[in-house]
């Protein structure tokens, strides 16, 4: 082990002081270097190149345990401790990830998180129809709980996003989750479908026994045969063709309103905004008061 040691820092130090250092003779370093490889070195050797070759391939991402799963798929029979130890002999070490990659693959895994919800909910939905537990709600400061999420979109997209709900609104009887995921779905549409510098305008305003709600953009516009099919699962837009959406959000918009016993439309003209406006009922204890 002490002629291991001293073969591994022999170019940053002098071999006589090594040995002296761990009580060995130069003599019988010396002789230990040059005696012939036994099997298990010589199986190190043709271990190290293949491991290298996996190392390279990474473009040296991996660290041991991809390395060595890389060496079981390709047939080389090894432990995972003889790799980490040959790596960590030689200096193979995997670099760490950019920011950047980090942010992209989180982004990457929540846009497949998104989609598989989508899934499930619409068929969900389909089946059961759309569960809601409403309660008597103040609308304003439910939107901008549901809205915090998007900040960081928003800002990243130089968003403008004002809220005219006015705080004096009657109490909506609603399911909060459920109409918070509609505002969600509402936003992150007009963002997908715009390009950066969007500005997006939130209102409401009582008519009888309903509150209607507005989102309104100044982006590119909705053509308006589209504007007809908007709701309809499974259909995408013509702005981003290679968008990675299923078409889903704005359908399972709708069938949250609907259960509500409310309405949803869409207003729209290339080049001029898009406005989505949707109905909410107000409490039914204010509606006989």
């Amino acid at each position: 082990m002490s002629y291991q040691i001293i073969e591994i820092h022999r170019e940053v130090g002098r071999v006589e002081r090594l040995c002296r250092a761990l009580g060995v003779s130069v003599s019988g370093y010396y002789a230990w270097r040059t005696r012939p490889p036994r099997q298990r070195q010589q199986t190190d050797a043709v271990l190290l190149t293949e491991i290298r070759a996996a190392y390279q391939a990474s473009r040296g991402l991996y660290g041991s345990p991809r390395i060595h799963a890389a060496l079981r798929q390709q047939g080389v029979r090894c432990s995972r401790k003889r790799v980490a130890r040959l790596m960590h002999q030689h200096g193979i070490h995997s670099r760490p990830l950019p920011r950047k990659v980090l942010e992209r693959m989180q982004e990457s895994n929540q846009r497949q998180l998104d989609l598989i919800n989508s899934l499930i909910d619409t068929h969900a939905a389909e089946i059961w129809g759309i569960t809601l537990h409403p309660k008597p709600l103040t609308l304003r400061p439910l939107v901008t709980s549901a809205i915090a999420d998007l900040l960081p979109m928003m800002e990243r997209e130089h968003t403008q996003l004002e809220n005219r709900i006015p705080e004096d609104l009657p109490l909506v009887e609603v399911d909060p989750l459920q109409l918070a995921r509609v505002y969600q779905n509402l936003l992150a549409n007009a963002l997908k479908h715009n390009p950066p510098g969007l500005k997006i305008v939130l209102d409401a305003q009582p008519e009888g026994d309903w509150i209607r709600c507005t989102v309104a953009d100044d982006g590119v516009g909705i053509e308006p045969e589209q504007c007809e099919r908007l709701f309809d699962p499974y259909f995408r837009g013509k702005s981003k063709p290679k968008s990675v959406g299923l078409g889903l959000g704005l359908y399972l918009c709708q069938q949250i309103i609907e259960a509500h016993g409310g309405q949803i439309g869409v207003r729209s003209q290339l080049k001029q905004g898009t406005l989505f406006w949707f109905t909410l009922p107000v409490n039914s204890r204010q509606i006989s008061g």
